[in-house]
C-alpha cells in the first residue's frame, strides 16, 4: 500500500496549496506585526532628520548586530557539518549559508537606506522580521532532509519584509512621503504589503 511522504498528502516536494498557505502566513506575520507596532512607526521619522544620532539608529544597529550573530551561527554550523554531518545535513547547511549570503548585503542596504531616509522604526521592524525568518530557514529547509515547499514558510516573510523596505524607498523617492507611517494602521494595510511583495517579485 502506498503511503504519502509529506504531511500535505503528496510525494511531490512542491505543492501549490502549501505555497499559498505560506504566503498567507507571511501576510499575517508582517501585517500583524506592523499593526502591533503602528504607534511607534507612525511616530518615527528618517534617521537623518533626527541628526543621525545614536538613538535614531539604535534599532538599525541592533538588527545589524543580530544579523552578524545569525550569519556567524550559520557559518559555524556549515563548518561543523563538514566534519560530522551526514550528506543531507551538509547540503542543508551549505544551502542555508549560500542563500543567506546571496541576499545578505542587499537586505542590509535596504534596511539602512530605509531607516536613514524613510522611517527608522519601520526599517528596524522589517529588518527584525527578515532576520528572524533566516533563523528558521534551515529548520524548514531541512525538515525532510531535502528541499521542499516547507522552506517557503521561512522565505515568504523575508520577501514581504524586503518588498516593503524597497517599496518604501521608491515611495519616498517619488512622493517624498513615508509609506510606513502613512499606511501602518489603515484597514487596507495588508493590501499595501501585498503590493510591495509584488514589486519585489517583479524586481527579483
Amino acid at each position: 500500500m502506498s503511503r504519502d511522504r509529506y504531511w500535505w498528502g503528496s510525494t511531490e516536494v512542491w505543492d501549490s496549496k502549501i505555497m499559498g498557505l505560506a504566503i498567507l502566513v507571511a501576510i499575517a506575520v508582517t501585517s500583524g506585526t506592523l499593526f502591533a507596532f503602528s504607534g511607534q512607526v507612525e511616530a518615527s521619522s528618517p534617521a537623518v532628520e533626527q541628526g543621525f544620532s545614536l538613538e535614531s539608529v539604535s534599532g538599525l544597529l541592533w538588527v545589524s548586530i543580530g544579523w552578524i550573530f545569525v550569519v556567524g551561527s550559520i557559518t559555524t554550523g556549515q563548518t561543523l557539518t563538514k566534519e560530522m554531518g551526514s550528506e543531507s545535513i551538509q547540503h542543508v547547511a551549505l544551502r542555508t549559508l549560500g542563500n543567506t549570503l546571496e541576499y545578505g548585503l542587499m537586505t542590509l542596504l535596504l534596511i539602512w537606506m530605509h531607516g536613514l531616509y524613510c522611517n527608522a522604526a519601520a526599517a528596524t521592524l522589517f529588518g527584525s522580521i527578515y532576520m528572524i525568518s533566516r533563523i528558521f530557514y534551515p529548520v524548514f529547509y531541512g525538515y525532510y532532509g531535502e528541499f521542499t515547499v516547507m522552506v517557503e514558510f521561512s522565505t515568504q516573510p523575508g520577501y514581504f519584509a524586503k518588498g516593503f523596505l524597497l517599496t518604501g524607498l521608491l515611495y519616498t523617492l517619488l512622493t517624498g512621503g513615508d509609506l510606513a507611517a502613512e499606511f501602518a494602521s489603515v484597514a487596507y494595510q495588508p493590501l499595501i504589503l501585498i503590493g510591495s511583495w509584488l514589486v519585489y517579485a517583479l524586481v527579483f
